[in-house]
């Protein structure tokens, strides 16, 4: 009798055992459901982004938006995209300003050409000095901002499209540096991108809104592709770049936050 006790007793604590076992692993596999189900859950964000001149948007790896105007009029424009609705969120904008690839000039090698970017979403996110940018394209090559390809340069005259794009002063013997573009700049997570500086913040009116709607030049204006930047709320989003409006002409800007 005691050794049908002892042997009752064992299979009583292996059972024990058991129903624990079944317990954390029940545990553990609804955990894991729930997180799985929580990662996939998605939510809609809405962007509102304006370049000068032309813009490409990376979300979490992914190009969502292409600006559809390369060059001009330089326009708003606003689009939806899924995001998840916790986890990383990882803004990417790819930014150019109109620039000729050898001399980094524009207007027929006439016009030392300036960019600016501008963006706010529906998250709260904003463009800022957070975001990180790095230049890839940076032109003409000056000292101390003065071009040695321009022997008459004029800062109020060679920066001024409206001025120097009707002239008949060009430029060819200017010269550019391109760079190979970072490796996984886009990706999620990108390492060697946590080394970029910060952007640099400029007001409304270092940098303007370039050349805006015209009655009449073709382009639906008003719609989500084409809107007037001066009518958008931009909230507190500042217009940035690099350091140089007008020899930065490529640039990336990131930013990353946890949701």
């Amino acid at each position: 009798l005691q050794f049908l006790y002892f042997i009752a007793i064992q299979l009583y604590i292996m059972m024990q055992k058991g129903l624990l076992l079944l317990a954390g692993v029940a545990a553990v596999s609804g955990t894991w459901h729930h997180d799985k189900h929580c990662g996939r859950e998605k939510v809609m964000l809405n962007a509102t982004i304006y370049a000068d001149n032309w813009f490409e948007f990376y979300f979490n790896g992914k190009l969502v938006k292409t600006d559809p105007v390369g060059f001009a009029p330089h326009q708003g424009v606003t689009f939806d995209f899924e995001a998840p609705k916790s986890g990383r969120r990882t803004f990417v904008i790819h930014a150019k300003d109109f620039s000729d690839d050898v001399t980094g000039m524009e207007y027929d090698d006439k016009c030392v050409g300036d960019g600016g970017l501008k963006a706010k979403f529906s998250d709260g996110t904003i463009s800022n000095s957070q975001w990180k940018c790095h230049t890839y394209f940076y032109g003409p090559l000056n000292t101390n901002g003065v071009p040695g390809c321009i022997p008459d340069f004029d800062e109020s005259y060679h920066f001024t499209p409206p001025k120097c794009k009707v002239g008949n002063k060009q430029y060819p013997e200017c010269r550019s540096v391109l760079t190979d573009m970072p490796k996984g700049w886009e990706h999620k997570y990108c390492p060697s991108c946590t080394y970029w500086q910060p952007a640099t913040e400029f007001t409304d009116k270092q940098v303007g809104f370039g050349i805006g709607p015209k009655p009449g030049d073709g382009h639906p204006w008003g719609t989500p592709d084409f809107l007037d930047p001066q009518t958008v709320d931009w909230g507190d989003a500042k217009f940035i770049w690099r350091p140089n409006l007008n020899y930065d002409n490529r640039i990336i800007c990131r930013f990353s936050y946890v949701a």
